[in-house]
């Protein structure tokens, strides 16, 4: 196989794979809604709560995680620059 079609095999593979990544539905979460934004966290989503009530975050329950934007960034893989997933966000609403 020459250099051009390993390249463009290559890219192709990449871009099916991040493109893969992006339609990946919402974590599922347990605990409080506390525990559950701190897991997401820890696992590298952003997270935006959406608070329904007055309570605090350690009392409030999970209603519900939705998936949000996905943040690309560059990576170089040798064979010029492609997106990759950098960051992925996901909202969480809680319920107080």
């Amino acid at each position: 196989m020459n250099r051009f079609a390993f390249a463009t095999v290559a890219a192709a593979v990449v871009l099916t794979t991040c493109a893969a990544g992006t339609a990946a539905a919402a974590p599922a979460v347990t605990g409080s809604a506390q525990d559950a934004m701190n897991a997401l966290e820890s696992n590298g989503y952003s997270v935006i709560v959406n608070k329904i009530g007055r309570g605090r975050l350690a009392e409030c329950t999970v209603d519900s995680v939705r998936p949000g934007a996905t943040i690309l960034g560059p990576f170089d893989a040798g064979i010029g620059s492609v997106n990759r997933i950098d960051r992925q966000t996901v909202y969480l609403t809680a319920k107080c």
